[in-house]
């Protein structure tokens, strides 16, 4: 007799999303609240209260084929800029001085 199992896994579980920590971001204060999120299809950011996904192209060439876990290893040396320039969001490493 062959038996059949269902397993239910919460949505979201296997989620490789990742929230870059706010003291590694940089965002201009007339920006406002903004938060900044990495997972294997690129950068987005959150910004009252609405997702923009990141084009590619604004995204720094070292940034844009990062892994979570290399983007963990840059975060070690640079923190990350966000810039919102005719509504659209850039994201730029910049080097961290005080983590040298």
């Amino acid at each position: 007799m062959l038996m059949k199992y269902l397993l239910l896994i919460p949505f979201g579980v296997f989620s490789t999303q990742f929230e870059i920590p706010e003291d590694n971001l940089f965002v201009s204060p007339s920006l406002g609240d903004v938060r900044l999120y990495h997972s294997r299809t690129g950068f987005h950011v959150h910004h009252e209260g609405t997702k923009y996904i990141v084009e590619s192209r604004h995204v720094d060439p070292i940034l844009r084929k990062c892994t979570n876990n290399q983007l963990r290893k840059v975060l070690e040396h640079y923190y990350i800029a966000v810039t919102k320039q005719n509504n659209k969001f850039y994201v730029m490493p910049r080097l961290s001085l005080s983590r040298l």
